[in-house]
């Protein structure tokens, strides 16, 4: 795509500054990826229910949570940080380059952004420990991260304090009309918003698991 995009003289964005955008402007996309990569990474060790050895062995639940929730997060981040460089290595070797601070915008982004991802990292992850079926575990994520977003920036056109409201959720913040992706100096509140939702979801996800009864 960036090789047809630099040879094609009527494309006027062939730079740069609009290929890296596309990334910081659409975060909400990875999302899909934390999704479908817990779902695969945790899938066969719970369809084999390997999870009650391990509790056997007399390891805390709270450990177990953490230690897995601390893996997937990492993984995600430098997968995610593999593929920027790849794309942004791609651009500057294809593109026009624009130098108008299009590598600072996505790292700055990404940085503000970074723990609403790793919410969506971990509310998958506590489904998944919490739910025996797989796809359930998958729908109540998709839903909570994409569905009632959705929903409610739909009534939000009518509803005032609806719409208020909406704007706390991790998927709107990361969103191309967010607070960081737009650099309006509001950028903390996806920082303070997504942390308030990440420890939220981690205290309830150790709770919750620790009156789990694993099969």
């Amino acid at each position: 795509v960036l090789h047809h995009y630099v040879n094609d003289p009527d494309f006027g964005y062939s730079n740069t500054r609009y290929a890296l955008s596309n990334i910081y402007m659409q975060l909400s996309m990875v999302y899909v990826f934390t999704i479908v990569f817990a779902m695969a990474y945790f899938g066969n060790e719970d369809r084999d229910h390997t999870l009650k050895h391990t509790v056997a062995f007399g390891i805390k639940r709270s450990t177990i949570y953490i230690g897995r929730l601390i893996t997937t997060e990492l993984i995600c981040i430098v997968g995610y940080i593999i593929l920027c460089s790849c794309f942004t290595g791609l651009s500057f070797l294809l593109l026009n380059h624009s130098n108008a601070g299009e590598i600072g915008n996505l790292i700055k982004v990404s940085l503000y952004c970074l723990p609403c991802l790793m919410f969506g990292i971990a509310i998958t992850h506590t489904l998944i420990l919490l739910f025996d079926n797989m796809g359930v575990s998958i729908g109540l994520a998709a839903g909570f991260i994409y569905i009632l977003p959705l929903i409610l920036n739909t009534l939000g056109r009518k509803i005032v304090i609806i719409h208020k409201m909406s704007y706390f959720l991790p998927y709107n913040l990361v969103s191309y009309d967010g607070p960081a992706a737009q650099m309006n100096g509001n950028e903390w509140h996806a920082t303070v918003i997504g942390l308030g939702w990440l420890c939220i979801t981690i205290v309830a996800g150790i709770l919750l698991y620790q009156k789990k009864e694993i099969k």
